[in-house]
């Protein structure tokens, strides 16, 4: 063992484990380099698996990756003009949780050009339940996490009229508002659960992840895909993720870094990845927080 970071322990070469809501991804490693068809092919066969068991859609049209070196794309419009299609996986008849493969509409630019293949990562859940404090639009998780903990150590659990009472202790105690806006609309919400949807946590700790999070990035992560980060791993489930591999010729004999924004108490999260040996480091500013 290892001592990291604020005291958090992890096992050096620590084997790592998704929760997925389907079997398609479960043979995966972090290190697995796959080509980009690879890849390509368990996301469709996840959407076919959704759209061939009846799961509702939501609406969109494209279900197919974009390449804007030689298609056609519309700067500014809705995912570029290709509306991707949208299922809804909510569980027990709940509101709306919608789910697309992460590569449709993807814009795949500089394939065969700096790229060709994707490599697999799992990042600890214990890496993102203690130093990730923010997703997209809410600056602080920890009271969602606070609010995740107190329903839970309830009796009734995530009973509708209970988690409700529960929300509603917490927008008085927490009674700041803000607003984000989207392609469609702005949002005016209670600041302490901007971006968190309950049936969307619900769905992850009960199915399981769909898809991981893809990258069209070779040196940058989590600029997408925080709502799965923060809520999947609060589940005690790893992280799924891909990124591009950043060289044509697949050497693997490298050492380079990938970057997040600044989610992590204000600093960005350094991944240091390690491929021949296998092994990962996260740093915050220089201080190694955690080592697999």
């Amino acid at each position: 063992m290892s001592q990291i970071g604020n005291g958090m322990k992890l096992t050096s070469g620590l084997k790592l484990k998704v929760n997925y809501y389907f079997d398609t991804f479960n043979h995966l490693n972090s290190f697995d380099i796959l080509s980009y068809d690879e890849v390509v092919s368990l996301y469709l066969k996840t959407h076919n698996l959704l759209n061939d068991n009846g799961t509702e859609r939501l609406g969109g049209w494209n279900e197919r990756p974009i390449n804007s070196d030689v298609e056609e794309i519309e700067e500014g419009g809705f995912w570029d003009g290709y509306d991707p299609v949208y299922f809804n996986v909510a569980p027990d008849g709940e509101k709306l949780v919608k789910t697309k493969a992460d590569v449709i509409s993807m814009d795949m630019q500089g394939y065969k050009k700096g790229w060709t293949h994707f490599i697999h990562f799992k990042l600890p859940y214990k890496l993102i339940n203690d130093h990730m404090t923010c997703m997209h639009d809410n600056p602080d998780v920890t009271i969602v996490r606070e609010f995740i903990d107190e329903v839970e150590s309830t009796e009734l659990k995530w009973d509708e009229k209970n988690w409700r009472e529960i929300r509603d202790n917490f927008d008085r105690r927490y009674p700041t508002k803000s607003s984000f806006k989207d392609y469609f609309e702005t949002h005016n919400e209670y600041k302490w659960r901007m971006d968190f949807d309950v049936a969307l946590y619900r769905n992850l700790k009960k199915e399981g992840i769909i898809y991981p999070i893809c990258y069209n990035d070779k040196y940058r992560m989590l600029k997408r895909g925080t709502h799965r980060s923060v809520l999947l791993a609060k589940t005690k489930s790893d992280v799924p993720i891909f990124l591009q591999y950043p060289n044509m010729d697949l050497n693997t004999d490298i050492i380079y870094d990938v970057t997040t924004p600044k989610f992590f108490g204000g600093e960005s999260l350094r991944m240091n990845v390690d491929v021949k040996n296998k092994k990962l480091k996260f740093f915050i500013k220089d201080n190694l927080v955690c080592e697999v």
